[in-house]
């Protein structure tokens, strides 16, 4: 077989992996197959850092947006059903690793937008968004860690959304450690410029 027939070849099995794909999907939408059926099906169930470098996640994402067309009343997104399986902080924290990535940086940004409108759709506060990722159970290490971007991330949502009752990070881990204790650790981070530069 030369080039040109490998090319043709591939070009043709390429084409009867995507229809079988869609007739798949298809059939599951038929059997009105949820989200989180599809995720098990699709074997996805596997570390989470696995899932957003998988291309099978790109699948499940096309079936929840065929299950949203057909079932307007019944909607779910891609990311509630991750966090259905994982929880919201495993995977606030996988996305913003993912987000550094370029294989996983798009999907890894449609998946955070969608956790983050989620909270604010189900009216979380930033109060309630600093509890829901323990970010005190973290204590000090809470300072760097990958919650801070993600409370962030929703910090800056939140103030687009809610003009009148704008906030920031300081005020909310101020608010959320308390006066005293985050007194303490604002002292020890004017003494470790690198820590405090990655914190704020």
């Amino acid at each position: 077989m030369n080039y040109e027939e490998r090319r043709i070849a591939g070009s043709l099995k390429a084409r009867a992996s995507k229809v079988a794909e869609v007739a798949r999907l298809k059939f599951w939408l038929f059997q009105k197959k949820s989200a989180a059926d599809a995720f098990t099906a699709l074997k996805l169930d596997q570390h989470m850092d696995d899932v957003l470098l998988s291309p099978k996640l790109n699948t499940l994402s096309t079936y929840v947006d065929m299950f949203n067309k057909k079932f307007p009343d019944s909607q779910v997104s891609l990311a509630g059903t991750l966090i259905a399986k994982y929880g919201d902080v495993a995977v606030a924290k996988a996305l913003v690793r993912a987000k550094e990535t370029s294989r996983s940086k798009d999907i890894a940004s449609k998946l955070q937008t969608q956790q983050l409108e989620g909270w604010l759709n189900s009216h979380k506060s930033v109060e309630d968004v600093f509890t829901l990722l323990k970010i005190k159970d973290d204590g000090l290490l809470a300072l760097t860690s990958r919650k801070l971007v993600t409370l962030d991330e929703y910090i800056q949502l939140f103030n687009r959304k809610n003009p009148q009752r704008q906030t920031n990070l300081f005020d909310a881990l101020r608010g959320g450690f308390g006066e005293g204790e985050f007194a303490r650790w604002y002292g020890w981070l004017t003494y470790n410029p690198s820590t405090a530069k990655k914190a704020f």
